[in-house]
């Protein structure tokens, strides 16, 4: 099995009221006998296969360090507000060298969501925008060392940077329209990827292609909810 030692402090506040929440995290973690893919240059290639076959092996460790701040605010009995950022750093030791933020994981990260709750008129809305730095793209590392490789092949757009916003409307129409004497009825519109970004994530596994589809475009989902 993979192993995996982590360090990690936390210093958090929350307010008498629980107006206010604010936590602070620091953490370092190192992961140990990593699973993946031998390659030609490792002699476990040949070993179990007695040709040129890759098999699954543990090798190499990974080493990675960040921070993360969140906080809740509660604007009053209705607003609150959501904001989250994180910032990590990640190398990993292969065969040839080191890789740096090679894990597919975004060095920064931040998310901010609005929430609404209408507890008089039934109408509930939220707001949530991430945004996602750019990972490392393949066409600079690879998966076997700090060089640049016959792969991956340029089929795609490479990963780039991306925000991602979702909105949610939902509305208790009993409540909304002050109606006593008919079903519990809500409807809720939900949409994601409000941007219509193009997302695209790195394929460390197998480095054939230079990125693989990640999200889909933007979508809008309804849905009517009649209890009786």
């Amino acid at each position: 099995p993979e192993r995996i030692h982590t360090l990690e402090a936390n210093l958090a506040y929350t307010h008498p009221k629980k107006k206010v929440v604010i936590s602070l995290t620091a953490y370092k973690s190192w992961a140990y006998n990593l699973i993946r893919l031998s390659n030609p240059d490792e002699k476990l290639f040949y070993y179990f296969t007695g040709e040129s076959i890759p098999v699954y092996i543990n090798i190499g460790t990974l080493r990675y360090e960040g921070i993360e701040l969140e906080g809740k605010y509660s604007l009053s009995k209705h607003w609150q507000l959501d904001n989250s950022f994180t910032l990590q750093n990640a190398q990993q030791d292969v065969f040839e060298g080191t890789l740096k933020q090679a894990t597919g994981i975004p060095q920064m990260m931040v998310k901010t969501g609005i929430l609404y709750k209408g507890i008089q008129n039934g109408v509930n809305l939220g707001f949530f925008h991430s945004y996602f730095s750019q990972v490392t793209p393949l066409n600079k590392y690879d998966i076997d060392g700090d060089h640049l490789h016959p792969f991956p092949k340029n089929y795609n757009p490479n990963p780039n940077a991306y925000h991602y916003v979702s909105l949610h409307i939902g509305v208790d129409v009993r409540t909304f329209f002050d109606i006593n004497n008919m079903p519990s009825t809500t409807f809720s519109i939900f949409v994601q990827n409000a941007l219509n970004q193009t997302i695209y994530y790195a394929d460390y596994n197998k480095s054939e292609v230079n990125s693989v589809a990640g999200r889909g475009r933007r979508g809008v989902y309804g849905r009517l909810a009649v209890k009786f």
